[in-house]
């Protein structure tokens, strides 16, 4: 998500220190602010040098992951598909409201690991989380949430 010049600033403040730089990241995710593409730079020209895992094992059911790998590749139409087909996408009528279910969506997961590990702040951490993104845009506006998983 850095912005080439910014990288470039970093990378150059290590050399001066004499110091090292490892990057880590995924060039198919969330772009860069401002102009970059220095990651996806990088695995194109030092394609030696780059360790790439491969392995996802974040998502436990292999479909979702299948359809995340849609996603990253640019299939979004059959990712998409996927996730609406299995009741990931929740559409709502204002932003407020999409915020408040992907909120209900965490709390709800966070008490299901409540019961192996108890956590007592997790209401407040998701009244937290709730007003930050209010905070963050306070337009009414047609919004979507991913649901839960």
């Amino acid at each position: 998500m850095t912005e080439d010049a910014q990288l470039l600033k970093l990378l150059v403040a290590v050399e001066a220190a004499g110091a090292k730089a490892v990057m880590i990241g995924d060039h198919h995710q969330l772009g860069a602010v401002g102009p970059g593409g220095g990651l996806e730079a990088l695995v194109a020209r030092h394609d030696p040098a780059v360790v790439v895992l491969g392995h996802n094992v974040r998502q436990r059911d292999p479909a979702e992951r299948v359809a995340l790998e849609q996603l990253r590749a640019g299939d979004v139409g059959r990712a998409v598909a996927w996730y609406r087909d299995n009741d990931r996408i929740v559409a709502t009528p204002v932003r407020a409201d999409a915020l408040d279910a992907a909120v209900d969506a965490w709390d709800t997961d966070r008490d299901a690991v409540a019961a192996v590990a108890p956590d007592a702040s997790a209401r407040l951490r998701a009244l937290d989380a709730r007003l930050r993104l209010e905070q963050f845009d306070q337009r009414q506006q047609p919004a979507r949430a991913l649901g839960r998983r």
